[in-house]
């Protein structure tokens, strides 16, 4: 995933990108602590970064990119020219955020002063009550309050708002994850710095389930990492309100998420309608031969969509995505009809130039894959070829556009049925 030029982007193809290089820097920082490290990959990244501060082409960055790069730098050796470049940072209108990546340089070139200065502005901003403290997001998801706990663990792990912070990340938790992967990640590294100040990590002691009363299961709190999951046979649920209880004894704090998922079964599905302005529509066209001026020939899509093809017929898949606004970010998923298999895979030779207007395309056993660093405002189009294989009736899943790390934003095409002849 390392760039020719020392960087690191979402993908193989696209540019070296500031976010995701210092991300990857600070994660190499972190295995190497843990006794696992490639100096090599290191030195590359850490080249490109000077190499961007040197051009100037840094100051198109974001501050939060540049402080991020700079904290980077200063944890892999690089101090004085962070130092430089850090003292350089006005953030006298920083964000949250911003001072949370702050307080991360500071702590790795060993700023005591500028440490404490940091750390009360950070903790100024925050939102605090008995129960609760967290920050206003002006990242994705619970991004700024994770980054928030992260610097402050690391530059003051004592300090009395951490148990605060992570109560409130812990209750904003849904079922195994947080609002999406990029906010994810960065709770679990935050929470990865703070638990081993605490003693969490070596609790005893078990949690007994109960569901209406009635006892279920029995779990150790010791050495209980993997996720639990606890059927309840419908017949057991009763009328009106049903109570899960937990009852814990032994030592150290539980902390604990529950969700509830229903799917409601349909042999149709329609398209989804809200007002996020991002839409997706499926159409199938068949592949045919058709003879050019030149006298060559062309395989070309039919005038018509199809609803009707024969086995081993090739059908071109074309997703139209329709978007108000630009925006960062998306993923576009379309599930292949039953039956029907990819005749291209989306693989890319690194050698060759990538002209696409989406970042990646990848074909997994039951869907097409395209990620979208950057979606424009308006109309795009995406085209794939598959095969139809088996007779019969075929149905496809709706095609889904969704903003990654803001997936409340979302929309799907219908559900398709496709007839499949000898």
């Amino acid at each position: 995933m390392q760039h020719f030029d020392g960087g690191w982007g979402w993908w193989e193809q696209d540019e070296s990108d500031p976010w995701m290089t210092a991300y990857v820097l600070e994660g190499l920082h972190r295995a190497a602590a843990a006794g696992f490290g490639d100096g090599r990959l290191v030195e590359r990244g850490v080249q490109w970064a000077k190499r961007e501060f040197e051009g100037r082409r840094a100051n198109s960055w974001t501050r939060a990119e540049r402080l991020a790069m700079l904290a980077a730098l200063a944890r892999h050796g690089s101090d004085v020219f962070a130092r430089e470049r850090f003292v350089q940072e006005n953030l006298s209108q920083a964000t949250a955020t911003e001072l949370a990546l702050a307080l991360r340089v500071a702590t790795a070139l060993g700023d005591s002063a500028e440490q404490q200065l940091l750390i009360g502005r950070l903790v100024a901003k925050a939102k605090d009550s008995s129960t609760y403290a967290w920050w206003p997001e002006d990242g994705y998801g619970n991004e700024t309050t994770a980054t928030a706990l992260d610097a402050l663990s690391e530059a003051a792990p004592q300090h009395p708002i951490l148990p605060r912070v992570v109560r409130r990340l812990l209750a904003e938790r849904r079922g195994g994850g947080w609002v999406s992967t990029r906010d994810t990640s960065a709770v679990l590294l935050a929470l990865a710095r703070y638990l081993p100040t605490t003693g969490e990590v070596s609790a005893s002691g078990s949690i007994r389930i109960l569901v209406n009363g009635r006892p279920y299961r029995t779990v150790p709190m010791a050495g209980s990492d993997r996720d639990l999951r606890l059927d309840v046979p419908f017949a057991d649920l009763q009328t009106g309100d049903n109570v899960v209880r937990l009852e814990r004894d032994g030592r150290g704090r539980f902390y604990c998420a529950m969700a509830l998922k229903r799917t409601v079964a349909s042999d149709v599905l329609g398209r989804v309608i809200n007002d996020s302005g991002l839409e997706v529509t499926r159409t199938y066209r068949t592949l045919g031969a058709v003879r050019m001026e030149d006298g060559t020939l062309r395989l070309r899509p039919s005038d018509r969509p199809v609803e009707r093809v024969e086995a081993g017929e090739i059908l071109q898949v074309e997703l139209t995505i329709r978007s108000r606004e630009s925006r960062e970010f998306v993923l576009i998923e379309d599930p292949f009809p039953s039956g029907f298999r990819p005749v291209e895979r989306g693989d890319w030779d690194r050698y060759d130039d990538w002209t696409w207007w989406y970042s990646n395309m990848t074909a997994y056993d039951d869907r097409m894959a395209v990620f979208s660093r950057h979606l424009p405002a308006g109309l795009s189009t995406i085209t794939y070829t598959l095969r139809a294989e088996n007779p019969g009736v075929a149905h496809a899943l709706p095609a889904s556009v969704v903003d990654m790390y803001r997936p409340e934003v979302t929309g799907s095409s219908a559900s398709s049925r496709l007839q499949v002849t000898r």
